[in-house]
């Protein structure tokens, strides 16, 4: 998935959860898939091939919201909820672990590269590092989909460094 993709499945579920959209909403989330399909962000607009995706991903993200929030709070400090995280952080997760147990044929390093930068984008310091522990432990959850464990090791530490 392209990181512009990404950023706009971030973005959508933010904007869907501003908007208080429940599961199986299906016309708010193709309202978000208009506005976050169609036009160019910072600059950059998504092919036809990358706005079928983002839709894709977006419409199935969406549905599976009570999935990942159970991973994803499974991954939280004893006591923590989904709920009690901040939402643009909360949005990040949950687009992050969509891609790692719902994307199998995206290679894990790409994913953990990909939401680390993304993060770097958002948050510093504490946040930022949340982000890369809880990614890197649902890909390696996930399992190596084909690729050598050493790969995400190579991927973890060069972000891991980024993150510091």
């Amino acid at each position: 998935m392209a990181e512009q993709t990404r950023l706009r499945l971030i973005q959508a579920l933010y904007q869907l959860e501003m908007n208080a959209v429940g599961e199986g909403e299906e016309a708010d989330v193709e309202e978000a898939i208009r506005q976050f399909g169609a036009h160019p962000l910072d600059g950059a607009a998504l092919d036809e091939r990358e706005r079928e995706r983002f839709a894709g991903q977006l419409r199935e993200a969406s549905g599976k919201l009570p999935i990942i929030d159970a991973r994803l709070e499974r991954f939280l400090a004893q006591g923590w909820r989904v709920a009690r995280l901040d939402c643009v952080l909360r949005a990040l997760l949950r687009a992050a672990l969509y891609e790692a147990y719902f994307s199998p044929l995206t290679p894990a390093p790409d994913i953990l590269r990909a939401y680390a930068r993304l993060a770097g984008g958002f948050f510093s310091g504490g946040q930022r590092a949340m982000v890369h522990g809880i990614v890197e432990r649902a890909l390696r959850e996930r399992g190596g989909g084909g690729e050598p464990a050493e790969a995400l090791a190579e991927a973890s530490a060069e972000t891991s460094q980024e993150t510091l």
